[in-house]
């Protein structure tokens, strides 16, 4: 659980960044897979 919610937290820093740097095509993926990360820890959750 943690794991995923720091994979969460990595993701949105280095998409962040990627951002910053006008890096769209790095950028897209990793908000994507923050995300992801997240509604998979929201169902977790639910449970």
């Amino acid at each position: 659980m943690l794991a995923l919610t720091l994979g969460v937290a990595v993701t949105q820093f280095l998409a962040a960044g990627c951002w910053w740097r006008r890096n769209w095509l790095a950028a897209v993926p990793l908000n994507l897979a923050g995300f992801t990360l997240w509604w998979v820890i929201e169902a977790l959750l639910v449970r």
